[in-house]
């Protein structure tokens, strides 16, 4: 059943509200007690999460900057932690809640690699590249894979290539299996029926998971939305008229397959007052698109570890039509490549990978409705992935009602820090500085020693990927300088995406800590 649109608090927005105010309280006591005590790493998890303040951390600050006259900053969010002890120095940094511990993702078990499937593709017919009968009454009509099928013009691209930044390149260990069903960030599964809209329910599923990242739960929003604003079975077209543009939930706009069609066809067209409607009800918006690169599957790895789904197109997509359950009700799909025919293709996402013996597999979050592999999802091999991928790139988006976020979302905008020492906040963007490591801080926060494993990070009572240890300039004359909370990034005025005479200034938080670089300006990749 479709979610309301009325906001339910979760156990998880509920446990973060208190922590997100308390924030702000251990802030202001730091303008007026700068020796406030350490909290014991030995305590309680329960305790540091709910009835003590993150205490501030003497040993996190480095030594202060030249004093400066207030800058003037105003916070732009309730959540955001003005760091300015109002006397031209700053407060100390910050420590996170200790860590919730996390249950390690049970491994599924493949015995071998998948058997190449002998599948016939079918014929093109009616505008679209075959109808697939996946049994029990249900199908699905396929999209024709075109050269700007999946080239979304507006989407950004690092500023760093993989080659630059070693994290892709075994400095940074991933952990050996990522299911993003596991902590509850997928959205429902639902089918797309017999229209070309595959474009639609992938990428508002993508949106699903990454407003999950802020609202604690996906919001379960509507395809048919995003639908109407371009009904083209092209996932470029999906990006340029949804991009920077809000989405309601499925109870708002509910998906009608015959209406769906007859906006394709032309046969109808869109009730401009159903979408001013829905537009006023927008519970997301779209705020921006990464490109991955598609020849390095370690780059598209981290971004599932970072915790992100990852939004694709695949050729010859009637290989996806049989997947075979295997005895742990898991599904497989078969080995298949589109050289040996077919032009079907499909927009679809990825929602976890696993390392085995036999190789990586990547799960799969179909639009197929539950009843195609094991509830809509289904595992491919990284072989089979690799030689019918087109292009991947990972969504961004948060609330339009930040009073529903459970952590503040990013500025995204850059600064221009003049003193040796300071850099923008991850978070907030003020000029403060930096956390020992050099790494940037996090809405105020830096991380404390010995709380999480090799590799990880905690900035907000939760162990995540780490960012990779580097400070070096870029060949395209970007300068990165990263500890474990995130990379700072400066850019020269026309370099990249930057047209300010001082350059621009931006800090990316772990574990999505890449700077991206588009028509939108630039951009955190998370």
């Amino acid at each position: 059943m479709p979610r309301s649109r009325v906001f339910k608090s979760s156990t998880a927005c509920l446990t973060a509200l208190p922590v997100l105010l308390l924030a702000v309280s251990a802030c202001k006591t730091l303008t007026s007690d700068s020796s406030a005590p350490t909290p014991d790493p030995s305590a309680s998890t329960t305790a540091a999460a709910s009835s003590t303040p993150p205490a501030p951390s003497n040993s996190a600050a480095k030594a202060d900057p030249p004093p400066a006259a207030d800058d003037g900053y105003k916070p732009l969010h309730p959540g955001y932690v003005n760091q300015r002890d109002g006397k031209g120095g700053f407060i100390s940094a910050l420590t996170a809640p200790l860590p919730v511990p996390t249950p390690p993702v049970k491994p599924t078990v493949f015995d071998s690699v998948p058997e190449e499937t002998t599948a016939v593709a079918p014929k093109p017919e009616n505008g679209h590249c075959g109808e697939l009968d996946l049994g029990g009454g249900d199908k699905v009509e396929l999209d024709c894979i075109t050269d700007d099928y999946s080239l979304v013009t507006g989407a950004a691209r690092p500023t760093a290539s993989v080659d630059e930044m070693p994290s892709f390149h075994g400095t940074r260990k991933l952990p050996s299996v990522v299911d993003h069903r596991k902590d509850g960030t997928e959205g429902p599964m639902m089918s797309q029926g017999k229209t070309g809209a595959c474009t639609a329910f992938s990428l508002v599923a993508a949106v699903d998971h990454a407003a999950a990242h802020f609202l604690g739960h996906p919001p379960s929003l509507s395809p048919m939305h995003a639908w109407a604003r371009y009904h083209t079975p092209k996932m470029t077209v999906a990006e340029s008229d949804n991009l920077g543009k809000g989405l309601t939930d499925l109870t708002t706009m509910p998906f009608d397959q015959k209406l769906a069609n007859e906006w394709a066809k032309g046969q109808k067209r869109v009730d401009h007052d159903l979408l001013h409607r829905a537009d006023a009800a927008a519970l997301v918006e779209i705020t921006n698109i990464t490109r991955l690169d598609t020849g390095s599957m370690s780059e598209i790895k981290s971004a599932l570890a970072a915790g992100q789904d990852v939004w694709f197109a695949i050729r010859a997509a009637h290989g996806l039509q049989r997947p075979k359950k295997g005895a742990d009700g898991e599904s497989m799909v078969p080995d298949f490549d589109y050289r040996k025919g077919g032009q079907g293709g499909h927009a679809i996402l990825l929602a976890g990978y696993e390392d085995t013996p036999k190789g990586t597999f990547y799960l799969i979050h179909n639009s197929w409705g539950p009843r195609w592999g094991t509830e809509g999802y289904a595992w491919i091999w990284e072989k089979t992935l690799r030689k019918n991928l087109t292009e991947a790139y990972v969504v961004q988006a948060q609330p339009t009602d930040l009073s529903h976020a459970h952590h503040s979302p990013a500025s995204h905008h850059f600064s221009n820090c003049h003193h040796t020492g300071l850099a923008p906040d991850a978070i907030t963007t003020q000029c403060v500085p930096t956390c020992p490591d050099g790494g940037p801080r996090v809405n105020g926060v830096c991380p404390t020693a010995g709380q999480c494993p090799d590799g990880e990070v905690n900035l907000d009572g939760k162990c995540e990927l780490s960012a990779p240890t580097l400070n070096k300039t870029l060949s395209n004359g970007v300068k990165v300088s990263c500890g474990l909370s995130g990379c700072t990034y400066v850019v020269p005025n026309g370099q990249e995406s930057c047209s300010s005479d001082k350059g621009c200034t931006i800090s990316c938080a772990a574990p999505r800590f890449m700077l991206g670089s588009g028509p939108r300006g630039l951009a955190c990749n998370g």
